[in-house]
């Protein structure tokens, strides 16, 4: 009868998924279009270029840093390598760094050749 009507049950919540399940890249939703479609053929030639570092994905976001914005900087692309001590990491960061920019310059050329490191981080251009 009508007056029996209960709601559904509510789906229970689903945890949150673990390093395996998630997606081989998140983020990125409130970039535009053109500026996403680049950071993922960044994403795509350094996935080509890097397979031997054991890459557990990457994830992208809009700069947020009104100092970085003013230098130009629109994006970011973190990637993630499985692996990497925890510490010490000021020794093992610039040799990454730098074989990641030599694989960039090998794979994409036109941006590989504008890489710069630049306090700890690899900066590049998007067109």
């Amino acid at each position: 009868s009508e007056g029996d009507r209960r709601p559904a049950p509510s789906p229970e919540p689903r945890p949150a998924p673990t390093r395996r399940e998630r997606p081989w890249h998140e983020g990125g939703a409130e970039l535009p279009l053109d500026t996403r479609a680049a950071v993922v053929d960044i994403a795509e030639a350094l996935t080509r270029g890097c397979g031997y570092m054991r890459l557990g994905g990457y994830f992208m976001r809009a700069e947020s840093e009104v100092r970085a914005q003013r230098r130009g900087v629109v994006a970011v692309l973190r990637m993630f390598v499985r692996g990497l001590p925890p510490a010490k990491r000021t020794t093992w960061l610039s040799p990454l760094l730098r074989a990641i920019a030599a694989a960039l310059r090998i794979e994409d050329p036109g941006r590989g050749a504008l890489a710069r490191l630049r306090r700890g981080a690899l900066v590049g251009p998007l067109g």
